[in-house]
């Protein structure tokens, strides 16, 4: 994978990203493709997201991928020290400064614009959903759930499709037993799924039907079992759990599951397949 190293100003401050495109050689002159950010966990940076199976989306379905890096090696997620150690950074401002940066350059489509995270990323995918959300199509939360400070002050909400995974011996986020929930910082995923269905109801959403569907295990021995709330206007809400997950971004070359199809897929995957049914679609074959 090729990727470039950039930075630019914002906020009065050096923020860095690195990126990736797939081979412009791919695209039609009148078609753009998906833009996807995926953001990394606490006391860490955009290295830590390589190696996850992200790299597929680029170079299977033709977007263009871009891994930030938070301020301190985090993000502002409105949890109160997350937001005071950042500097009560503007977080939602440079993704989309970024996002203006890479549609300036490159034949992207704006509104298909995508996010995934991990722990603190994924609380970030929590807070672009509640503050930002016109500007995304999907986003998927990876052992994250919605912070207290932001499902507190949320009013109206513009729905924008999630994918929420837990694993269920995450004891830092994900469950009631966890420390953020114990410390009052975070709602458990259940409630996070509950709080964005009351929500997206409230802004006159109609749940149209539920499905549940078990991934074979291939190597690891237990399914992946995910629940989606199907919504009118196309939306839709999956919560997948992985009874035996920690606090971990299953890797794609050690823990994958079989699909529909009977295909091998990593967590990547899944969440592409998601994005996938929002109507994404990064170039014609």
């Amino acid at each position: 994978m090729n990727w470039k190293q950039e930075s630019i100003q914002w906020d009065g401050k050096k923020r860095t990203f690195q990126w990736a495109g797939p081979d412009p050689h791919q695209f039609h002159s009148d078609k753009g493709s998906a833009l996807a950010f995926a953001f990394h966990g606490s006391s860490s940076s955009s290295e830590s997201m390589k190696g996850l199976g992200l790299e597929s989306w680029v170079e299977k379905e033709h977007a263009w991928l871009v891994l930030p890096n938070g301020i301190g090696g985090g993000w502002n997620d409105e949890r109160p020290r997350r937001a005071e150690s950042t500097g009560y950074a503007d977080d939602p401002g440079f993704i989309l400064a970024i996002k203006d940066w890479i549609t300036n350059r490159f034949p992207v489509e704006p509104e298909k614009t995508l996010g995934a995270g991990f722990s603190n990323g994924a609380m970030l995918c929590q807070r672009l959903a509640a503050r930002i959300p016109e500007h995304f199509q999907a986003l998927a939360s990876v052992c994250g759930a919605i912070p207290t400070a932001i499902a507190e002050t949320a009013l109206e909400v513009h729905p924008v499709s999630q994918y929420i995974f837990l694993g269920g011996k995450d004891t830092v986020i994900g469950n009631e037993f966890s420390d953020r929930y114990k410390w009052g910082e975070i709602l458990t995923a259940q409630q996070t799924l509950d709080w964005w269905s009351n929500k997206w109801i409230q802004a006159g959403l109609k749940i149209e039907n539920e499905a549940n569907l078990s991934l074979g295990a291939l190597e690891n021995g237990v399914d992946l079992q995910e629940t989606t709330l199907f919504f009118n206007q196309g939306k839709s809400i999956t919560l997948a759990e992985w009874s035996p997950g920690g606090h971990f971004w299953p890797g794609s070359s050690e823990i994958k599951w079989r699909d529909e199809t009977g295909c091998a897929v990593s967590l990547a995957d899944r969440i592409w397949s998601f994005f996938d049914r929002q109507g994404i679609q990064g170039v014609e074959d």
